[in-house]
């Protein structure tokens, strides 16, 4: 592979089968949380548009304020508190909650998928929360470097080239990855994911200890390109938690493991299913036909719909009518009215039923 990306390792490392569907250009359905998870690091950054409050916002994109005109990452925490987006905490957390409770049935032009009713108004406590306690951060912390926010890097290590995804960089510290809940992501399948034993992690901070090599990099972060002293922060922003860890050399030798592991088992198209993710999985749902588009999910977990169908009793028949209905009516054929649509195939289950009137439509166009 000419460059191997950190999203197809991570998918991998879940569920190889996911990456297979990714790979084969099957969109990914809009589960809410990771909804929520999107829209709350859009308002990160937008917390860190900074303003004189005492003179508003005299600017289309003002990056300066107070009487130095310093950036957000030059400001001190106590000076960045005065100037940012909110003046308080509890105002940047009612915002984010008060906004995705009103906007929590689509996010990017796509339908947000539950998998209980309440959960909507859960994650808009979460996100409530979380913006809170973010906030509560920068205050303490101080900002990160912009420009270097999600950022993307390409580096090489061992002939082999890599894109992995910086959250945010930290004088003097490193890598700090805010999110709204614990740290569980990894590229290694064969060990339980987690801040100290991610190879993600090291990958990471290998990548940005690759970045500082050059002197201009050192400088402005005030780092070494020593990999091992190099820290990863997380702070899970739900919680108000703040963990931290390093890696070593033998950390890195983990790391290659996993990924020679992943190179040989993709060049052999070995995709097989895990159905232990299925249940945070957003292919685990079902498609525009009513079919399922993971075809080798765990049948024994639920699929996630859209937050209006919870007030339906009979929500999956109502879809089917609307489906073939559709159908009838593009076809121009005569329409089923009424409770035809339960009656007609009672013997059958409910996603049989569909494709069968389905069927019987298309069987009567002329």
């Amino acid at each position: 592979m000419e460059i191997i990306k950190e999203s197809y390792l991570k998918d991998y490392a879940r569920c190889p089968y996911s990456l297979h569907l990714k790979l084969k250009g099957i969109n990914q359905p809009m589960l809410g949380t990771i909804a929520i998870s999107m829209y709350f690091s859009i308002q990160k950054r937008k917390l860190l548009e900074i303003k004189d409050h005492n003179i508003g916002l005299i600017f289309p994109r003002q990056i300066h304020a107070g009487e130095s005109l310093k950036t957000a990452s030059e400001m001190s925490p106590e000076e960045l508190s005065q100037h940012l987006a909110f003046k308080t905490a509890e105002s940047f957390g009612n915002h984010l909650k008060g906004f995705w409770l009103i906007n929590n049935q689509k996010y990017a032009n796509q339908e947000t998928l539950w998998l209980f009713e309440s959960q909507p108004f859960q994650t808009a406590n979460t996100i409530k929360q979380a913006g809170t306690n973010y906030f509560n951060f920068l205050s303490t912390h101080g900002a990160p470097a912009l420009g270097f926010i999600d950022k993307e890097i390409v580096f090489e290590h061992k002939s082999q080239k890599y894109l992995v995804r910086i959250p945010s960089i930290y004088k003097r510290i490193g890598i700090i990855d805010t999110s709204l809940w614990n740290f569980n992501q990894d590229i290694d399948s064969e060990i339980s994911s987690g801040l100290d034993k991610s190879a993600l992690v090291t990958l990471r901070l290998l990548g940005l200890s690759t970045l500082l090599q050059q002197q201009f990099f050192r400088l402005k972060f005030d780092l070494t390109d020593s990999f091992e002293s190099l820290r990863y922060q997380h702070f899970n922003c739900s919680r108000g938690i703040l963990s931290e860890t390093t890696r070593t050399q033998q950390d890195t030798d983990s790391m290659q493991k996993a990924i020679d592991t992943f190179i040989n088992k993709f060049e052999r198209n070995e995709f097989p299913p895990n159905p232990k993710h299925c249940s945070s999985c957003p292919y685990n749902s079902l498609d525009d036909l009513f079919e399922p588009v993971c075809r080798k999910r765990n049948p024994n977990e639920r699929y996630p719909i859209p937050k209006e169908f919870f007030k339906k009793r009979n929500w999956r028949i109502e879809k089917e009518e609307e489906i073939v209905r559709a159908f009838i009516q593009n076809h121009e054929i005569a329409k089923l009215e009424g409770n035809q649509f339960q009656t007609l195939f009672p013997q059958l289950d409910l996603e049989k039923r569909m494709r069968k009137l389905i069927a019987c439509a298309s069987s009567t166009n002329p």
